[in-house]
């Protein structure tokens, strides 16, 4: 499933619903068999993150091809595998919470957090509380001693560089963006929402 999501073909996206049903039916199953393992559920989070991206793209890039019943199909499940995202994420993050985290398993809750605030931003989430989210992310890639390097070698980046690099390029991407959409709609800020930003930036400087 990955690499038909990650190929440069185009995809026919009934055909495409119908695989997608057979692997969320597989995943549930298995979290059935065994719910409290941790992994599964991540993986179930990521598969569900990256259905809704593709359905998304191809609503957005292909949608005059689409008959009426497919467009709605599509639209969705759309919504609701990104509800599915973050139901498993916040579900791995309980798990987490419960059993602590396996001593053989890399810490991934920078990983969920992060998901989480994307997730909530898609919804429609205030800034402000989507921050927070990013912030915990940060906090954890500083606790896991991940380096977030000035520079990062292209043939080998440091271990997790470049996934830190996402969540520091979302933070300041968001408030800009938020900034930008205010001034376009000659909006003022309010202080205490621009104090916000600057004490989120503040934070997320690199040493």
């Amino acid at each position: 499933m990955d690499s038909k999501l990650n190929c440069c073909q185009l995809l026919v996206p009934q055909k495409m619903l119908s695989e997608i049903e057979s692997v969320e039916m597989c995943y549930k199953e298995c979290l059935r068999i065994n719910d409290k393992n941790s992994n599964l559920w991540i993986e179930f989070g990521n598969f569900c993150y990256s259905i809704h991206s593709y359905i998304s793209r191809t609503l957005n890039n292909n949608a005059e091809n689409l008959n009426f019943e497919t467009f709605e199909k599509l639209e969705k499940k759309k919504e609701e595998f990104l509800k599915l995202a973050l139901h498993n994420y916040e579900k791995t993050l309980q798990i987490f919470d419960r059993d602590g985290i396996h001593e053989n398993d890399v810490d991934e809750r920078w990983l969920l957090f992060f998901m989480i605030g994307k997730i909530k931003e898609k919804q429609g989430v205030e800034l402000i509380s989507c921050l927070d989210f990013y912030i915990k992310s940060i906090g954890y890639l500083r606790k896991n001693e991940i380096i977030m390097p000035r520079k990062i070698n292209y043939n080998n980046p440091q271990d997790f560089s470049i996934e830190a690099l996402e969540v520091y390029y979302r933070i300041h991407g968001s408030i800009l963006k938020a900034i930008a959409k205010a001034e376009k709609e000659k909006k003022a800020l309010p202080d205490e929402i621009c104090r916000k930003y600057y004490e989120v930036l503040k934070t997320t400087q690199l040493d």
